[in-house]
């Protein structure tokens, strides 16, 4: 799955939530990673990382978690 991020939020410590649109289905999603891998302030570009506004972001092995009427909350493993 391929997304575009267009939200990206600095959290407490080094964490950050990120969300975008799914450029194959045209929706918006938002990747969480599971609690030993959480997504953290390393993956910005500004720190050497892939994730930065209005930038395309690669998941291969997405899974949709759980539906809101208007975005869907899927598992991403990020590539560094």
């Amino acid at each position: 799955m391929q997304i575009v991020v267009n939200h990206l939020t600095r959290m407490r410590t080094q964490r950050i939530c990120i969300a975008g649109i799914d450029l194959e289905r045209g929706c918006h999603v938002r990747p969480v990673t599971p609690k030993a891998d959480l997504l953290t302030r390393d993956l910005l570009t500004e720190n050497g990382g892939p994730l930065e506004l209005a930038r395309s972001s690669t998941s291969d092995s997405p899974r949709q978690l759980r539906t809101h009427p208007r975005q869907r909350t899927i598992g991403f493993a990020h590539a560094t």
